[in-house]
Formats: structure tokens, C-alpha cells, sequence
């Protein structure tokens, strides 16, 4: 046992120093703190291990005013609160091993992550701080951590054995965090062998939907090699039979079973989890891994049969198109074109630019790339209520004083606007929303930009350039010159900023009655004493800007806003961006948890 050694190890002196540690937290391991009675008399349940039956041990405690009490063989309900975390640690192992897609020899590794978010989550009884912070003195890092049984992409140090066309990486699965020295823990399938590194990246796991569907299409496209598999197969049999090497091919790693890395805790692990089986038993447990020209590697066999598929596809593809090539060629080819010409159309009228033959570019001008992005607009429902296209400049290779100086530009902090909600169902405002179509191309640049055209058949001519006459999506200072321009607006209608937030504008108007306007970038909230006042304020707007009018709040922001004008309430919520968090990361059919908070938790 751990605690064997170190009672072995350290003098009494440094054993002292480390008695807190190793009675107080030890949950994994020994013993559970049970009751504290009076203030210097502590009780501690501990298991039968020798070492906390030890007459130094016995001295230790008495020193410390610490009573041992032991509880008999056969009777866990004596010893509830160690029983409680193991159920705690366990059924937290047996979902991580569940959702990585992880076979149960793995359950080592999943314990032991286990037991390190159970002693770095906060306790209400140690007044919202962790075990791990209660007694380092500060909290942990939980930015360190990666979700487990995700891939792991481990970097192939640059030696002798690296060639020019290697991979720069090694496929494994994340296994856990090591405190002792700050590294993740990654499993190499390849070698058989656990590695401690910080230089890797992660993945995500796929979704188990999508993972089933790819693996019956490649069994698909592989029926035709099955015959060849199969004589493999069986000149593989007949070598073992005949007591022959199989020799192995080139390029694949010739594998040690019993070569294990990393600290002995781990070696403890993978010789459980991947240890050989007795051939008495028919079976051993190997792991083969045949890495192709690319570097990337095909999973032949693994731990019990079954590998989370890390190696290939590890990423779910997004539905919407990266280019105007991908965009055109989808099954919304006609949505995605219009969406094109919608945007190009929006140009023309804002007289965004001008077209320039590339001969007459300026010397000494950087002329700045461009492309089109798309996104597809949903509801709270998450149905698609429109097919977006936004031609955007790359501004990162804009060069400050060159092309742009100041970038910042203000917004309405969410703080802000959660509070003119408050104060206008009070006051029994009335609550529009409304949004600015193209928003960065009603402003002047300050600047001379000349921009390369996206690649679009039938808009532009080649040989030409753009040079921009007023600020285009993806300019760093884009954001900046919208706002100025709004902000000039605003004032000319008699409306004066806040001290406190410059993008909540209030106007006094007849009777004295008041209007008040929130702007988050293209997004405006207007609030309104009287009808009359907003229909104003709207027809008004509406002639200087290309407005749409979405009438009462719905999404603002990302949170859903139902406002009822005569109860005078207004609520808000988040349900549809919880609900796409579910299905993003498959469990929208979870079972719901009537209390996802712990009772009678207060923040």
C-alpha cells in the first residue's frame, strides 16, 4: 500500500507533516473522516490496513489527540461515509468509462480521474471550497483538465527516427491528469504504454450515433478486401501452429507487452488493464495498430475488442458549407445561392465598393483577401428559418497605421439590459426589438482598403479589385466606424448616452414621457412610454437604416424574452441553447433530474 510506504519512508518529524494529508484525504485509499467532537477531539473511521493499526501510527494519533476507532470485518454500513464516496466514485467512473465509449479494463483510469474531480469539486461544508484547496491552500486548475477518453494527439519529438513525411503526432485516448508532474495522462494504443506530456491536443468524442453509422459504412467499403483479410488471417494461424515468428511488415511497430511508461501507479494500471492473460486460456489480449502512408493509423484489434474510434473522424462534420464551392454543391445549393446574390445585392445598394482593374492597383497597397461565410439562422426550436451569407474580409493581415488604427467600440453589457427589462415592466413600457440589416456597411471607412474578390462566378469580372468605401465585415475597425455612425444618429433625434453605459441612449419626449434604447452591435431594444413615441422613433430609424422590425422580443442575445404587456412580467430564459448543448453532445434523451442542484444549495 501507498500508506505502508510512507510510514516506511519518512522519520517521524516528516511523517507528521504528512499526517493530515494522509489521514484527512486519503478517500481513494484508507480511511474516511468520520465526526468531530469538541474542539480539539477528532474521530476517524479507518479500514483494517496494518499500518493505521501500527503502535507508531497509535503514538502519531494521541500526539494529535486523534481516537482510532475500527470497524469489524463484514459491516460497511459502520463505515457509511467512505461506502458513500466509493458509490460517488464509482458511478462517476462507470459514466466516464460509458460516455468515452471506454471498455471496462479501463476502469482504473476512470477511478482515478474519478477521485481527483471528487476532491477538487467545492463542499457546502467547507463554506464552497474543495478538499484539494482546503488543504494546498489553493484551488486547482481545472483549465488542466481534458474530457475523458477523448483523442489524444501526442507531438512526436523531432530525433532521428522522425522523418520529414512522419506524422508530428501519435493517436491516444486521455486517461487522466497526473499531479505530480502537471502532464496528462495519455494511453498509447500503439505501444501498449501510458505517457505523461504537455505537449498534446485533444478532440472530442464522438457521438456514438454517428460513430455506428460511419463504422457500417466502412464494413461496407471493405467487404471487397475481406477475402485477402482472411487468408492474413489464416497464414497468421498456421505460422503460430507450426511455432514460426510472424514477421512483421513494414512500418508496423513491433509491440512489447510487458514494456509499460509512466509512474508505477500507471504501471499498476495498464499491466491490469492490457496485462497478457494466461494462454492456458485461449486468449491474449494484444493491440495492433497498422499505421498507412499517412501517418494516421488503422485500428486492427484493441483492449477487449473495442477502442473508442479515435483514429479517423473523431470530429462530427458541420452542417454548414466551409466554401462557396462546398456551398453550391450541397443539398441547399438553391437556398445557399440565394443567400449569394442576397448578399451581393445588399452591397450594390450600400454602395459598399468599387470595382477597380488590378492594373491600377496603388503601389505600396496590401491588398487584403476575402471569402464568404455561411450560417444557417434557427429558432428556439432550432428549426432553420434562414440561409445567412456574409462576404467578410481577413482582416488579420491588416497592419496597424497602415489600414486601420482604433478597433474598440462599445455595447450594452447584458447587466445593463436585464435591468431596463426590469424597470420597463414597472413601469408598463412597451418592448420592441429591433435589428439592422447589413449593419458595418452603413459606415465610411477611414482608410483606402482594396480588397481581392470572393471567388464567385458571374459577379465579378476577373483581373479586378475592390476598393471599399465603407466598412466591410471582418475589418478590425468595422465595429468602431457602425457605431460612431449610430451613435451620430442617435443624437440628432435628441437622444443623450448614459454615464455609465454609452450604448443605453434615453430621450425625454411630450408630456414627459421617455423612450430608452439598447444597441448591442446591430441590435436594438427600444422601450417606450407611449405607442406613438415607438412608432416614431421606428419610422424614423427605419428611413436612415435598412431596419427589420421583429415586433416583441423573442431572442435577444441568445436568451428567449416573453414580455406580457398587460400582467406586466417578463421572462427570460435559455432553454433552446441547453437543449442544442444536449444534442450536441448526444444526450438529448438523458434522463431529467428533478433537482440538478444539490437541495437547499444557495448561491
Amino acid at each position: 500500500m501507498v500508506a505502508d510506504a510512507l510510514t516506511k519512508a519518512l522519520d517521524k518529524q516528516t511523517f507528521e507533516q504528512h499526517l493530515p494529508r494522509l489521514v484527512g484525504t486519503s478517500t481513494a485509499e484508507t480511511e474516511q473522516r468520520k465526526a468531530v467532537e469538541g474542539d480539539k477531539h477528532t474521530q476517524h473511521l479507518s479500514c483494517f490496513y496494518t499500518v493505521f493499526k501500527s503502535q507508531d501510527f497509535t503514538d502519531l494519533c494521541l500526539a494529535f489527540d486523534i481516537k482510532q476507532r475500527f470497524s469489524p470485518p463484514h459491516s460497511q454500513a459502520k463505515n457509511g461515509s467512505a461506502e458513500r464516496t466509493f458509490r460517488t466514485l464509482f458511478e462517476t467512473a462507470r459514466t466516464m468509462l460509458f460516455a468515452a465509449d471506454l471498455d471496462k479494463p479501463f476502469w482504473g483510469f476512470a477511478v482515478q480521474h474519478a477521485t481527483l474531480l471528487h476532491n477538487i469539486a467545492p463542499r457546502r461544508s467547507l463554506k464552497d471550497k474543495s478538499p484539494f484547496e482546503a488543504l494546498i491552500g489553493h484551488a486547482f486548475d481545472v483549465s488542466l483538465l481534458r474530457v475523458f477518453g477523448s483523442p489524444a494527439y501526442v507531438h512526436v519529438e523531432k530525433s532521428s527516427t522522425r522523418h520529414k513525411l512522419d506524422p508530428r503526432s501519435r493517436v491516444g485516448v486521455y486517461v487522466g491528469f497526473a499531479e505530480e508532474d502537471q502532464a496528462h495522462v495519455v494511453w498509447m494504443p500503439d505501444t501498449r504504454r501510458v505517457v505523461h506530456t504537455i505537449h498534446a491536443r485533444f478532440g472530442a468524442i464522438k457521438n456514438k450515433d454517428a460513430a455506428s453509422s460511419q463504422q457500417q459504412q466502412e464494413q461496407d467499403d471493405s467487404s471487397a478486401s475481406a477475402s485477402h483479410a482472411n487468408k492474413t488471417a489464416q497464414r497468421s494461424t498456421e505460422d503460430s501452429a507450426t511455432g514460426a515468428p510472424t514477421a512483421p511488415r513494414a512500418g508496423e511497430p513491433q509491440l512489447q507487452p510487458r514494456a509499460l511508461g509512466g509512474s508505477v501507479w500507471d504501471q499498476l494500471l495498464v499491466s491490469e488493464t492490457l496485462g497478457d492473460k494466461d494462454t492456458s486460456g485461449g486468449s491474449t489480449t494484444t493491440c495492433h495498430v497498422a499505421t498507412s502512408a499517412a501517418g494516421t493509423g488503422e485500428k486492427i484489434s484493441a483492449v477487449g475488442g473495442h477502442l473508442p474510434d479515435i483514429a479517423a473522424g473523431s470530429f462530427a462534420t458541420s452542417a454548414e458549407p466551409a466554401t462557396v464551392k462546398e456551398a453550391l454543391a450541397s443539398p441547399d445549393s438553391e437556398e445557399w445561392r440565394q443567400a449569394i446574390l442576397d448578399e451581393f445585392a445588399a452591397m450594390q445598394a450600400n454602395d459598399v465598393y468599387d470595382v477597380v482593374p488590378r492594373a491600377d492597383l496603388p503601389k505600396g497597397h496590401k491588398l487584403l483577401r476575402s471569402m464568404v461565410i455561411f450560417r444557417k439562422k434557427r429558432d428556439d426550436q432550432g428549426k432553420v428559418i434562414k440561409y445567412k451569407a456574409r462576404w467578410v474580409a481577413k482582416g488579420y493581415s491588416q497592419v496597424h497605421g497602415v489600414n486601420y488604427t482604433d478597433t474598440f467600440a462599445p455595447t450594452a453589457t447584458i447587466a445593463a439590459i436585464r435591468t431596463m427589462l426590469a424597470m420597463a415592466v414597472a413601469r408598463g413600457m412597451d418592448i420592441q426589438q429591433m435589428d439592422v440589416n447589413t449593419a458595418f456597411l452603413n459606415a465610411p471607412v477611414d482608410h483606402e482598403i482594396y480588397v481581392q474578390p470572393p471567388a464567385v462566378d458571374g459577379i465579378f469580372s476577373p483581373n479586378t479589385v475592390l476598393r471599399l468605401k465603407r466598412g466591410l465585415y471582418g475589418l478590425k475597425q468595422s465595429p468602431r466606424l457602425w457605431n460612431h455612425t449610430l451613435d451620430a444618429w442617435m443624437r440628432e433625434q435628441d437622444f443623450v448616452a448614459t454615464a455609465t453605459d454609452t450604448c443605453i441612449y434615453r430621450r425625454t419626449c411630450k408630456g414627459g414621457k421617455v423612450m430608452w434604447v439598447a444597441v448591442y452591435v446591430d441590435d436594438l431594444l427600444i422601450f417606450a412610454d407611449s405607442d406613438s413615441d415607438m412608432a416614431a422613433f421606428k419610422n424614423s430609424i427605419s428611413k436612415r437604416f435598412k431596419m427589420k422590425d421583429l415586433g416583441s422580443p423573442d431572442i435577444c442575445l441568445g436568451i428567449k424574452v416573453q414580455h406580457d404587456h398587460k400582467a406586466r412580467t417578463v421572462t427570460m430564459s435559455q432553454e433552446h441553447y441547453l437543449r442544442n448543448v444536449l444534442e450536441t453532445f448526444g444526450m438529448a434523451d438523458c434522463k431529467p433530474v428533478g433537482t440538478p442542484l444539490c437541495t437547499g444549495y444557495a448561491p
